[in-house]
């Protein structure tokens, strides 16, 4: 009884994913509500605007990407421009974990023409590419040219011209700030659908359901979103599940990258400066390593090179 008090407690408190069927018109429908997740994000980044909007975007689009396809344990975006921002990655995994990262963070537009110029960050030279890890590690890859920079327009290009299915997506993510400096920016509003067709959907109801979810009306909760969106229509809610900034870096895994740099150079940097640093890009979490953890890392590496047969 006290686990299911708790699931429900950590549902009430996350950010949320909600997969669902329209059974009559034959629609999928999923939806997102990503707040505190794009909120995670701007501040390990230390983000403005012009770059939060399209990583909240990117980062919700991945999670409603991702569970289109059962199986599925990982997906990942990766836009490439010419915008100023240059490009950006975002990642999804089967367990509700979102991490991204943008190429230029410091991108700023006005807070009132955000609507206007959310696609001027990336611009419409370039790519986005997709990689959808399956159960088994096998990889699924693909890429097209951007259409808007807009992200949402992106991706339904990317569906079509990968899969050969007509989509529908709306992400929007909405920013407010004290001032034209964009002291103390938070994230208002953070919500995305997508919208899929079975073998043998009603085209006249997809064009219909497609309208709302690429204006999304605002709405207080995922669960009000979904019925803003179905309106008529009778729902079957397949799952919901917890979504948040996760990374998955670590203290090993910053070990094993400086291992790559070989024995002399981390005892070189052992002397002078007396550490190393790595920061990831996915989070912005930076290790450190002091002078007696590099050499720590030279003896293990060394003894473990000697422990191996020859």
């Amino acid at each position: 009884q006290l686990r299911g008090v708790l699931k429900r407690l950590e549902f009430a408190l996350s950010d949320l994913l909600i997969r669902a069927l329209l059974p009559d018109p034959g629609l999928r429908l999923s939806l997102v509500d990503a707040r505190h997740t794009v909120a995670q994000a701007m501040v390990r980044h230390q983000l403005r605007a012009g770059a939060a909007v399209p990583l909240g975007r990117a980062l919700m689009g991945a999670a409603l990407l991702l569970h289109q396809r059962p199986k599925s344990e990982r997906l990942t975006l990766q836009f490439s421009s010419k915008g100023p921002l240059r490009g950006l990655v975002a990642d999804a995994y089967a367990d509700g974990s979102l991490r991204g990262y943008v190429h230029v963070p410091t991108i700023r537009f006005p807070l009132e023409d955000m609507d206007r110029l959310a696609h001027a960050g990336l611009g419409r030279q370039g790519v986005v590419g997709t990689v959808r890890e399956m159960e088994g590690g096998r990889l699924e890859q693909g890429q097209t040219e951007l259409a808007t920079g807009g992200i949402d327009r992106d991706l339904e290009l990317a569906i079509e011209r990968s899969e050969g299915e007509r989509s529908a997506f709306g992400l929007e993510v909405t920013l407010r700030a004290s001032d034209e400096e964009e002291q103390d920016l938070n994230v208002v509003r953070a919500q995305g659908a997508c919208l899929l067709g079975l073998p043998d959907h009603d085209p006249y109801a997809f064009d219909a359901v497609a309208r709302t979810v690429r204006h999304l009306p605002l709405t207080a909760s995922a669960h009000t979103l979904l019925e803003q969106i179905a309106k008529d229509f009778a729902v079957d809610i397949l799952d919901e599940q917890p979504v948040a900034f996760r990374c998955r870096c670590s203290l090993e895994r910053a070990s094993s990258t400086l291992l790559l740099l070989g024995e002399a150079d981390l005892l070189s940097l052992a002397a002078e400066p007396g550490y190393a640093e790595i920061t990831c890009h996915y989070c912005g979490h930076n290790y450190r390593f002091e002078k007696d953890a590099l050499t720590l890392l030279v003896t293990t590496s060394l003894e473990a090179k000697a422990a191996k047969p020859s």
